[in-house]
């Protein structure tokens, strides 16, 4: 994890921490990266893909998850 930090302070992040955080809450919206980080090193290994698939999602709102299955999310584009 300390090698992550330094990469991504490195990079310009102002804060490393923060973004690792995020990582770590947005986890469990996602089962298949529930399943694939199981510790610190899996998340090291696997934060650039999980942060590209965060960024997507925000971007995306149709992609996230939606937590009442009562009712089918609405689509984002007019039929």
């Amino acid at each position: 994890m300390a090698n992550l930090l330094d990469r991504l302070a490195a990079n310009g992040s102002e804060s490393p921490m923060a973004l690792v955080l995020e990582a770590i809450a947005y986890l469990p919206e996602r089962d298949f990266w529930l399943r694939q980080v199981m510790a610190g090193r899996d998340l090291a290994k696997r934060f650039d893909r999980i942060r590209n698939d965060m960024l997507v999602d925000q971007a995306c709102p149709a992609r996230r998850r939606v937590s009442d299955t009562s009712e089918p999310a609405e689509p984002d584009i007019p039929a």
